[in-house]
C-alpha cells in the first residue's frame, strides 16, 4: 500500500526514475480498487480512472526512464495490436544499473530512506561513485570519470587502465593488489616503502615523499631547510 500512496503523492512528477516493484504494486492496487468500485457502482470506476490518470501517466514515464528510454516511448501504446505489447515488454524490464541521464538507480536511492530497525543502520549513498560501488555492475574511470562496466580493463574513452577502488598496480608485474598490501601476492615485489625522514608509508616506485619532500631513492639526501 505504501508504494500506491507514494505514486499518488508524486502525481506531478514526470522526471526521474521509478523501480519496477513500485510501479507494478501501484498498478495492482489500482486494478483492485477499480474492480471493487465497478462492482459497487460502475460510474465510480470511471471517476477513479480520471483521478489516477496523472499519477499513472507519470509512473509509466518514470518506469521507461528507469529502463534507459525516453518517456515518449509511451506513445507506442497507441499503435494497434503490437504497440501495447512492445510497451509491456519495456515496462517489465529491470532497472538500468547505475546512473543514467534520468537519475540514480532507484534501488540504491531507496537505501537513503531506510530508518533504524534495531541494529540495522541506514546505508547512505553520498556520491555517484559510491552508488556505482554498491550497484556492483559499474565503475568510474579515475582519469576521465566515464562510467564503465565493472569488468573493463581499460577505459575506451581515454585509454587509462581501470583500477578499482581499494586496489593498486604492482610496479613489477602489473597485477592488481590491495592498496595497503606491503608485498605483491603474485610476484613478491615490495609494494610499500617507508620514508627514512618522516616514516610515512609510500607506494613503491614513488621518488619523493609527498609529506616531507625527501628523496626516497637517495637515503643520503636531506630535506632543504
Amino acid at each position: 500500500m505504501s508504494y500506491y500512496l507514494e505514486v499518488l503523492k508524486e502525481y506531478t512528477e514526470f522526471g526521474g526514475r521509478i523501480r519496477r516493484k513500485k510501479y507494478w504494486m501501484f498498478n495492482l492496487i489500482s486494478f483492485i480498487v477499480a474492480f471493487i468500485l465497478a462492482a459497487v457502482e460502475p460510474s465510480l470506476a470511471g471517476l477513479y480512472g480520471v483521478a489516477i490518470f496523472l499519477p499513472s501517466l507519470g509512473a509509466n514515464i518514470r518506469r521507461l526512464h528507469d529502463t534507459g528510454r525516453s518517456g515518449w516511448w509511451f506513445l507506442i501504446s497507441f499503435v494497434p495490436f503490437v504497440g501495447p505489447i512492445i510497451l509491456l515488454v519495456f515496462l517489465i524490464q529491470d532497472s538500468k544499473p547505475g546512473e543514467n541521464q534520468y537519475g540514480l538507480n532507484p534501488k540504491v536511492k531507496l537505501q537513503n530512506n531506510l530508518t533504524d530497525n534495531g541494529n540495522i543502520k541506514p546505508r547512505r549513498v553520498s556520491s555517484p561513485k559510491e552508488q556505482l560501488a554498491l550497484d556492483n555492475s559499474k565503475v568510474e574511470c579515475n582519469e576521465c570519470n566515464k562510467i564503465l562496466d565493472v569488468d573493463s580493463e581499460f577505459c575506451p574513452n581515454c585509454g587509462v587502465k581501470v583500477i578499482p577502488e581499494g586496489k593498486k598496480e604492482c610496479d613489477n608485474c602489473n597485477s592488481l593488489i590491495d592498496e595497503e598490501a606491503e608485498f605483491c601476492s603474485k610476484c613478491g615485489e615490495k609494494a610499500i616503502v617507508t620514508c627514512p625522514e618522516c616514516e610515512n608509508k609510500l607506494n613503491f616506485g614513488i621518488d619523493f615523499c609527498p609529506d616531507c619532500g625527501f628523496d626516497v631513492n637517495n637515503k643520503n639526501s636531506s630535506k632543504e631547510v
